[in-house]
């Protein structure tokens, strides 16, 4: 199977205290690959590295065949590489959809003039609206933001990534705060995006990164020590003793 994107050696250091030791990755075309460590291990930054906002102090990034290396973040996300909360600086003030439809603006690069209602206009609210159907929020389109809850919230932050039309997207932590009828729908719809967008998921929900991944890789003080399909990560004794414990403790 093809990759989509290929992560070499990469090496990070803070003020000699190394972050990122020599890391390599791959994700597959289509696939959802969950990246998994302690706290600590340097996930958000190799996942930074990734999506452009910190400059590795060596290895290469290669993005569809291109090396994307020395990219900028907004260069990244304008050939598909997405990382969710470079664009879900949602406006409180505004409805689901008008919050989408500014992601669906952005990615045209359609300049609007201000006088111009552009709320009924097509261009831009079919994408949107297929958006948020694609995450579950048709229902809530024309709700303000202020007033929906916290995994609506977080769904509408998905809609409005799916809105730039990523071919891979990086989501860092997508069930963090969530209740549990709130991460079971997360979980559920990050399900039914498997296979339509390559992901790379960072998660420290072990049931859901099982139930998710196609493959996962475990990154320990830096460097992945293991990658493998979700079985073999969670039989691996060198994981186990590294990271996960006794694998009764992931069920």
């Amino acid at each position: 199977m093809n990759t989509i994107l290929d992560v070499c050696g990469l090496v990070k250091n803070f003020r000699g205290i190394v972050a990122t030791d020599n890391a390599s990755i791959g994700i597959r075309d289509g696939e959802l690959h969950a990246l998994i460590g302690p706290n600590g291990a340097g996930k958000s930054t190799l996942v930074n590295q990734i999506s452009g906002e910190i400059r590795p102090d060596a290895g290469s990034i290669l993005f569809q065949g291109h090396d994307v290396t020395q990219w900028p973040a907004w260069r990244r996300a304008q050939e598909g590489l997405v990382r969710s909360y470079q664009i879900t600086s949602v406006f409180n003030e505004f409805t689901a959809l008008d919050n989408v439809m500014l992601a669906v603006q952005a990615r045209s690069g359609r300049n609007f003039a201000s006088w111009r209602n552009v709320s009924h206009d097509p261009a831009l609210t079919a994408p949107a609206m297929d958006a948020l159907e694609l995450v579950g929020l048709e229902g809530e389109a024309c709700v303000q933001v202020s007033e929906m809850a916290h995994g609506a919230r977080r769904q509408l932050e998905l809609a409005m990534a799916i809105a730039l039309q990523p071919k891979l997207m990086l989501l860092d932590e997508p069930l963090a705060g969530m209740s549990q009828a709130e991460s079971e729908s997360m979980t559920a719809l990050l399900q039914r995006l498997k296979g339509k967008i390559s992901i790379l998921l960072i998660e420290h929900d072990m049931q859901a990164v099982f139930a998710l991944a196609d493959r996962v890789t475990v990154l320990v003080a830096g460097r992945p020590v293991a990658t493998g399909t979700p079985d073999e990560i969670r039989t691996s004794k060198e994981v186990q003793d590294a990271y996960l414990g006794e694998p009764e403790d992931m069920i």
